[in-house]
């Protein structure tokens, strides 16, 4: 399997979430690719499918409604955000042992440094150290094809988070990793060890790596329109 890493800081919420919908397509029916973009973007927020409308504390702030499983949640600087395109049938796995083990991709990074966190399925998915949540997970399915996936906060601004009731708790549960260990953490070496850490699940012969969205478009989607 071929895997695709698009590498991107400030990137745009809605043309990335254009380019993880037409890659899924692709994966959906070209065997032998996967497509991981770990991304930081500006700042957003989104709300996935079992989004409550009360959970949306400041009214005036625009969000994004997508596929993805989950509720509320930010985006922003200072986050690895990890959305993952992978057929899954191609693997040889399924949603749920595959979120499990990105998961565990990002307990293994977090215990690297120093913080013991836990992986959490069901309402409360992602992880979480002593009760406060470092990292929300939000997958969808298509035919066989994941689209979405993580964001971890290394130094978020916190008190973005009370916009919202993220996933449905209090703003006042979401940590960083800067937070926890009260110093500054390198975003790249983060970015870097948790996507080593993830392509460490694929079965990938190759990896090849872009910068920027348009360079991953024009080889991988020739003939999508711009």
């Amino acid at each position: 399997m071929i895997t695709r890493v698009l590498l991107e800081r400030n990137s745009d919420y809605a043309e990335t979430l254009s380019l993880q919908r037409s890659l899924r397509d692709r994966v959906n029916s070209v065997s032998g690719e996967a497509y991981i973009l770990a991304v930081e973007h500006k700042p957003v927020y989104s709300a996935g499918r079992h989004s409550d409308p009360a959970d949306l504390v400041d009214r005036s702030v625009s969000v994004f409604e997508v596929e993805r499983g989950g509720s509320y949640t930010f985006h922003g600087p200072g986050q690895v955000v990890v959305y993952a395109i992978v057929n899954l049938r191609s693997l040889g796995t399924n949603i749920r042992e595959f979120v499990s083990s990105v998961q565990e991709a990002e307990v293994s990074l977090l215990r690297h440094y120093g913080i013991l966190a836990e992986s959490r399925t069901g309402k409360d998915a992602g992880v979480w150290v002593s009760g406060r949540k470092i990292s929300s997970t939000g997958f969808s399915l298509k035919e066989f094809s994941t689209m979405h996936g993580i964001a971890l906060n290394v130094s978020t601004d916190l008190s973005a988070f009370h916009k919202i009731r993220p996933c449905g708790f209090s703003g006042d549960v979401m940590t960083s990793m800067e937070n926890e260990l009260q110093r500054a953490i390198p975003y790249e070496e983060v970015r870097r060890k948790l996507l080593a850490r993830i392509l460490g699940i694929m079965d990938s012969s190759e990896v090849r790596i872009f910068y920027e969205k348009e360079g991953m478009r024009r080889q991988c989607l020739p003939n999508a329109q711009q």
